[in-house]
């Protein structure tokens, strides 16, 4: 999404992805106009699920009527999405 922080920028972060899971066919990669913390998150594309570790994005997509799952992020040295952003930026 166009939401905050923004480490990079949407099209690397679209790369990354895209790369780490170019083998899965049942996984598309896509970017999202508008921000879910500001509700002006657009999604134009019929999504079975939407999986986030992030509890209050969740509560907003629910109020759009999104179907939602709760993941854990995962925890321990390295495996943080913050850790490893400042590895990325460096």
């Amino acid at each position: 999404t166009e939401g905050k922080p923004q480490y990079f920028k949407r099209k690397k972060i679209k790369n990354i992805f895209d790369t780490i899971f170019y083998h899965k066919k049942n996984i598309k990669v896509i970017l999202l106009d508008g921000s879910v913390d500001k509700k002006t998150i657009k999604i134009k594309d019929n999504f079975k699920l939407i999986i986030s570790g992030n509890k209050n994005i969740l509560k907003i997509l629910n109020e759009f009527n999104f179907k939602t799952k709760y993941q854990p992020r995962t925890k321990g040295y390295g495996f943080s999405g913050t850790f490893q952003r400042r590895k990325l930026l460096k």
